[in-house]
């Protein structure tokens, strides 16, 4: 198997900091995070309901890897494996909330 490259990182890419003010954090970033904290958890309260439960009967499928996280790094090894290794069969599982996108199955 071809080992994997790391790409570099594009000249435009910045890491951004918080603004600082005088060692505080700028007024303005905390309202900010305090607005997105809050859409996060409507969202959540609306969309997944943490009680449901799907149970399977019969589960007859062999896979040769199992990732736990469908994270950035989940689905980035997932489609390595994919496009690295023919006819893989691979198991993703996500125990967060349910994105409003359609899943494939890889």
């Amino acid at each position: 198997m071809e080992k994997l490259k790391k790409a570099p990182l594009p000249s435009s890419f910045k890491k951004s900091r918080p603004k600082e003010t005088n060692g505080a954090i700028d007024p303005e970033l905390i309202k900010e995070l305090k607005f997105d904290t809050d859409i996060r958890d409507l969202w959540s309260k609306s969309v997944y309901d943490r009680d449901r439960r799907e149970i399977f009967e019969k589960i007859d499928e062999i896979y040769d890897f199992i990732i736990v996280g469908a994270g950035t790094a989940g689905c980035v090894l997932a489609r390595e494996l994919i496009h690295n290794i023919p006819h893989v069969n691979i198991l993703v599982l996500e125990a967060g909330p349910p994105t409003t996108q359609v899943n494939d199955r890889m």
